[in-house]
């Protein structure tokens, strides 16, 4: 099992196919790197400007029933962006929720890395976390992290 930058326990049977995002940074970044995964996002997430997903309200406000309708596989968030009551209800409709605590650049890939990383080892696959800090500082995918 996995834990996000708050320590919390974070469990992901297998690599996420859909993503959720409330934090406008994460969701550019994943936009950026694997749009494929991304299938809602706040309505302050305006990067990239053609983001087609849909969208949940706020990063203070989420809608949570409309997360809940597109059976995201995870959902991102941040401790300074969003609330942990939001957070909370979330997992309390069993919704699996990675909280980011980024204070830098090194910090950012570190919690990258433990995410995507750590969802590749849960799903039985042998990771080389140092070469998965470096492939998700490129490019956020699961499979980039697995070595076998």
């Amino acid at each position: 099992m996995s834990r996000d930058d708050l320590d919390a326990a974070v469990e992901l049977p297998r690599p996420p196919a859909r993503v959720v995002s409330l934090v406008p940074s994460l969701t550019e970044a994943i936009a950026t790197s694997c749009p494929q995964l991304l299938v809602g996002a706040t309505d302050w997430c305006t990067h990239p400007a053609d983001l087609d997903v849909a969208r949940v309200r706020g990063t203070k406000n989420p809608h949570l029933a409309a997360i809940a309708d597109l059976a995201p596989d995870l959902v991102v968030a941040n401790k300074e962006e969003n609330r942990e009551l939001d957070v909370r209800r979330l997992r309390e409709r069993g919704i699996t929720v990675w909280v980011t605590d980024i204070e830098d650049v090194p910090s950012a890939l570190t919690s990258a890395a433990l995410a995507w990383c750590g969802v590749v080892m849960e799903a039985g696959m042998s990771v080389d976390i140092a070469a998965c800090s470096a492939s998700c500082a490129t490019a956020m995918t699961p499979t980039s992290c697995a070595t076998t």
